[in-house]
């Protein structure tokens, strides 16, 4: 990933300028193997996650299964069958995407914007500054939606799992409910369980359209930041064009995980 912005500063600032025919392709080769370990690398990673997130995801149910099996009756007498099944099949993926997107992409997108950092650092201080501009805005941002949005967040998967526990009990009571013709009352109550769900829905979705445009923004803001002093730089003789470049590259590589971080904290809600 990170052999990209070197090859690109290479091919800018020597090869191009002093005619180097006779490494373009061998610049061109350093390229193409470095992004053919990295597709390499992320079949293995996704290969390796596939089997972690199945073998978690059955530990998981049989787990919980076994909890429920040895509960009291008493337990079961104050909850409905539906809810029950509920919790079954939607605790165990939400805490799969906990744990998947949590720590296997949290962790891999903080690995990345520290290395790219690193190598950013290295490459040119005063650049990298700049672009960090933006990166306590980012966190901030990223604070406040999740302070913001976590008791919506609770809400909402409440209120689907009181949405399903009663689309369950009608179909499993439906002799019941039909016997004492009570078709009416029960769609009533559906419906307004399902219409609670549907406004927190909306309020989260709210939150999210502002959020996401606004984390964008800020982010852009770096980049543009880079451009117009990068540009000023370079005119003033203080940066090559082929530094430039590899800064602009380097750049979407330290904004590409914050995005996906965004994502994980919009998930993890």
């Amino acid at each position: 990933m990170f052999v990209f912005p070197g090859v690109m500063q290479w091919f800018i600032d020597d090869i191009i300028p002093n005619g180097k025919a006779d490494l373009v392709w061998q610049a061109a080769g350093l390229a193409l193997s470095a992004y053919a370990a990295r597709e390499f690398l992320f079949y293995l990673r996704t290969r390796v996650n596939s089997i972690f997130e199945q073998r978690m995801i059955y530990d998981l149910r049989a787990r919980l299964h076994r909890k429920i099996a040895r509960l009291g009756l008493a337990w079961f007498d104050q909850r409905s069958s539906g809810d029950v099944l509920t919790r079954m099949a939607e605790d165990v993926p939400a805490t799969q995407r906990v744990v998947l997107e949590g720590i296997e992409q949290g962790v891999t997108a903080i690995l990345q914007i520290a290395i790219t950092t690193v190598v950013m650092f290295l490459t040119n201080v005063p650049l990298t500054w700049l672009i960090l501009l933006p990166t306590p805005l980012l966190a901030a941002g990223g604070w406040i939606y999740s302070r913001l949005l976590a008791p919506r967040a609770k809400r909402s998967r409440e209120a689907s799992a009181e949405m399903n526990a009663m689309l369950f009990d009608t179909i499993a009571g439906i002799r019941q409910i039909k016997s004492y013709t009570y078709e009416d009352g029960q769609q009533d109550r559906f419906d307004a369980t399902s219409r609670g769900f549907r406004a927190v829905q909306q309020r989260m979705m709210a939150a999210a359209a502002v959020y996401g445009p606004l984390m964008s923004f800020l982010g852009s803001t770096g980049l543009v930041i880079l451009l117009a002093v990068g540009a000023a730089w370079c005119v003033e003789g203080r940066l090559t064009l082929g530094e430039l470049m590899k800064f602009i590259l380097l750049t979407g590589f330290l904004y590409e995980p914050i995005t996906r971080l965004h994502g994980v904290n919009q998930n993890l809600v």
